[in-house]
């Protein structure tokens, strides 16, 4: 909360194991709900919860996950359209990518690499 934010992002196995309570529990704090979304069973999932938006990923070839399949623009646009909530992209996205994320559905983009530098990636974890 040092930067005025206060939420929790649930990865695949966290969206799965978490319950609706668990999610209201956080929300009825004044916490924001995220959760990581890959195809139309992890979105109806989060969805489900009450999250306060997804992450569908990962959209483009990502140097975090090499070799992972992607959804590319179609598969984002196909997810992003069967969700009410505010969607953002993350994999492989800069912010540069944020039109053609907006032209398919989406509110924003998320990411790590593009929006650091890559000696600030390299720092260790303390």
């Amino acid at each position: 909360t040092e930067c005025g934010s206060f939420g929790i992002h649930l990865n695949h196995p966290r969206l799965m194991a978490a319950t609706r309570a668990e999610v209201a529990a956080m929300q009825a704090q004044g916490g924001r709900v995220s959760a990581a979304c890959h195809d139309a069973a992890t979105l109806a999932r989060a969805e489900a919860l009450g999250v306060d938006a997804v992450l569908i990923s990962p959209v483009l070839p990502t140097a975090s996950h090499p070799g992972a399949p992607v959804l590319g623009w179609a598969g984002f646009a196909d997810l992003a359209r069967r969700t009410a909530l505010p969607v953002f992209g993350l994999g492989g996205l800069a912010p540069s990518d944020l039109p053609t994320l907006r032209a398919q559905g989406g509110y924003g983009v998320a990411g790590i690499g593009a929006f650091f530098e890559p000696d600030f990636l390299q720092q260790p974890v303390s």
